[in-house]
């Protein structure tokens, strides 16, 4: 049964890996709902500046698996693949099916990145200040759309930052100084602007 589940495909993108990046995409949901809570219940209130301390290295792990969630969005990609060449019907017609598969797919990673973002910025300006909820997300934002592009041109995963430091930064810096790598960048910064703002206008609208 695992090894079945391991060769199906679907448009030939392995069923499992819709999995495993939905799972990369919660670690930093969950992260980020976990010490928003600890700061609401006020857990920390009496460690003072140790707040920082123990923060970092979580917020190290929350950074480093938060492209996750924006990668996803990225995926939609995949309807186009492996097709045969049909002129302007780009998706083969027996395979129709896969649209609303890799649509709702994709579509996950929206509320992902927006909910994992949202919550880490109501903890930073409990750290730093009320300053920091407006400079966070637009700092986050590009710096985000950065790793998306290294796991998704470059192919680097997310941990590979402790066993490939010097790499993954080597290749950052030469995607800053490539002007194709640089309108790439700018455009999926400004997609994830959009994304992030938008919703935030609209649920503070409702409220």
């Amino acid at each position: 049964m695992i090894e079945t589940l391991l060769a199906t495909k679907v448009n030939d993108y392995h069923v499992v890996t819709f999995f495993w990046n939905i799972f990369l995409a919660l670690i930093p949901c969950v992260i980020a709902w976990r010490l928003s809570t600890a700061y609401y219940l006020k857990k920390w209130s009496n460690l003072g500046r140790l707040n920082h301390i123990f923060f970092l290295p979580i917020f190290l792990v929350w950074f480093f698996f938060f492209p996750n969630t924006a990668y996803l969005i990225s995926d939609i990609r995949h309807l186009a693949d492996y097709c045969d060449d049909l002129g302007y019907l780009r998706v083969c017609a027996g395979q129709a099916w896969v649209v609303p598969v890799f649509f709702t797919y994709a579509l996950i990673g929206v509320p992902t990145f927006y909910y994992a973002l949202k919550k880490m910025t109501n903890v930073i300006e409990k750290l730093f200040g009320k300053w920091a909820r407006l400079a966070f997300p637009l700092v986050m934002i590009p710096v985000t759309a950065l790793g998306l592009l290294l796991g998704l041109v470059a192919r680097f995963n997310s941990w590979e930052v402790i066993s490939q430091p010097w790499e993954i930064i080597k290749t950052a810096f030469g995607y800053l100084a490539d002007k194709t790598m640089l309108q790439n960048l700018i455009a999926y910064t400004l997609m994830l602007y959009f994304i992030y703002y938008s919703i935030d206008l609209m649920l503070k609208k409702k409220k």
